[in-house]
């Protein structure tokens, strides 16, 4: 395994740990917006508009309701300057700056709370929302395209790109080996598999999602592999203090039909989408301002190097080999054989 760029900026360092340790934010003691305008991008990357009052409205809406059930659920103590619904871009800031480690406590509650709900609610919407999967797949493949070809037109750190929506046939086979036979838990339905030119230029491709595509509060925790980086879990500086970095999440999972010589490195996270055009044929006013206009889908992403690439296309660890011990598996179960 290779150890991370030395170069790395702690927020570049953050990002990569956070997709490929499979970490989740509800265990991170600080954030790391620097300015305002860090934080009006990282509402962008959530699909809310900074500049159009209906978000900032949907934004405080969120905020209140976080702030309502810390305080009657969890009789959590607020200060008075984080209670203000119209002022919540402040309260990234306060999360990630300052010595006042209660604001910070305080600050993170309520916007961890916030993620949550905003999460339920988007979930919620598509169970509301006139949308087939057919649709809703083709939203966030395009927006996923338009990223990844930005990408490879204007810099030479990716080879290649691939993917899309598993076939039924493979749904299905997939289901038939696993443990968990239930569709609801399969995470890659959507699927995109990328070849880097080298492992320096994962870690660049890996930022550039999560500045471009990829909100970092919505990977999807203990979903994650690392096959190809050393990660030091020892090292007590200021990023695995931000993290809390659990060792157990540095493990190799590896599927039953994986070649052990097979390596990648990969995260599943739920990518935000717009509902708009939709949510205007669905229900009356009062419905479509509950819930806001923004859903998501699970994406599986898949990134390695070139070389590793080349290495996991021959021999055992070949795609078609694992499809053959897979479908031998699956025959074995299905006749109730170990």
């Amino acid at each position: 395994m290779t150890s991370l760029p030395k170069t790395l900026s702690d927020r570049e360092a953050i990002i990569f740990k956070h997709a490929f340790l499979g970490d989740s934010v509800i265990d991170w003691s600080r954030l790391f917006f620097t300015d305002e305008e860090s934080v009006l991008k990282f509402l962008r990357l959530n699909e809310f508009d900074p500049s159009k009052t209906k978000d900032l409205d949907r934004l405080g809406l969120i905020h209140q309701e976080a702030v309502d059930y810390l305080q009657n659920h969890l009789h959590f103590d607020i200060s008075a300057e984080l209670k203000d619904s119209t002022k919540v871009i402040p309260i990234f800031l306060k999360a990630s700056q300052g010595s006042d480690k209660q604001l910070i406590r305080q600050s993170c509650a309520i916007l961890k709370t916030m993620n949550i709900i905003h999460h339920i609610d988007g979930r919620e919407l598509l169970y509301n929302c006139s949308i087939s999967l057919r649709d809703l797949f083709s939203l966030v493949e395009d927006k996923i395209v338009r990223s990844l070809s930005y990408l490879s037109r204007t810099t030479s750190q990716m080879v290649h790109y691939e993917g899309g929506r598993k076939s039924k046939d493979s749904l299905v086979t997939k289901l038939l080996s696993k443990r968990e036979s239930i569709a609801a838990q399969i995470n890659d339905r959507v699927r995109y598999r990328i070849t880097a030119k080298t492992k320096d230029d994962i870690v660049k491709i890996t930022t550039y999602l999560f500045d471009t595509l990829i909100p970092f509060n919505y990977v999807i925790p203990n979903a994650s592999t690392n096959q190809l980086f050393t990660l030091d879990m020892k090292k007590k500086d200021a990023i695995n203090k931000l993290l809390h970095i659990n060792p157990l999440y540095a493990q190799k999972r590896s599927q039953d039909f994986t070649a052990k010589t097979y390596k990648v490195c990969k995260f599943v996270a739920d990518i935000p989408i717009r509902m708009d055009n939709f949510l205007a044929q669905s229900g009356g006013p009062a419905f479509r301002e509950s819930l806001g206009n923004i859903a998501f889908v699970l994406v599986e992403f898949q990134i390695v190097d070139e070389e590793t690439s080349l290495k996991n296309n021959a021999g055992d660890a070949s795609h078609e080999r694992y499809k053959i011990r897979q479908k031998t598996g699956v025959v074995k179960r299905l006749i109730g054989s170990k």
